[in-house]
């Protein structure tokens, strides 16, 4: 399936893989900007995907990188390879992916991991569900976009 999104849309992604990471393989995000409230919550998704086993991945500007890799846990080597500085991204791009039988989803969208982003701007986006070849399509090539800037 695939519908346009807002940044609300977004901010339930992060939700709902910090409450429950054990029901997900992976999440990989991008996004240049990232506020303090934001951080904080980034921080606490990674930390969580760790203990549930679920991969993570984000992508991000240097000066973001920096601020987040301060709020993790040691060990420190272990973070600089899932927080990854890139300052030419400008993409805002979130994907999580199941475990079992459940649908992977991808947001393509204009909203940056900020306060302003996910509840105060008019942000518009896609989002896109495993449910048809279609929206499978989009949340593989927004996993691989995430994987090359990464790179």
């Amino acid at each position: 399936m695939i519908d346009i999104s807002t940044g609300r849309d977004v901010e339930r992604l992060l939700e709902r893989a910090i409450a429950r990471p054990d029901r997900l393989t992976d999440v990989a995000l991008c996004a240049p900007f990232i506020d303090e409230p934001m951080m904080e919550r980034i921080a606490r998704l990674a930390v969580a995907t760790r203990r549930a086993a679920c991969g993570f991945r984000i992508v991000t500007s240097s000066a973001a990188a920096v601020a987040l890799l301060a709020r993790l846990p040691e060990p420190t080597a272990f973070w600089r390879k899932v927080v990854v500085a890139n300052d030419r991204v400008h993409a805002k791009v979130y994907v999580v992916t199941p475990r079992g039988r459940g649908l992977a989803r991808a947001i393509v969208t204009s909203a940056n991991l900020t306060r302003r982003g996910v509840a105060g701007n008019f942000e518009l986006g896609v989002s896109a569900t495993s449910a048809t070849p279609q929206g499978c399509h989009v949340v593989r090539a927004a996993r691989e976009f995430i994987g090359r800037v990464a790179a």
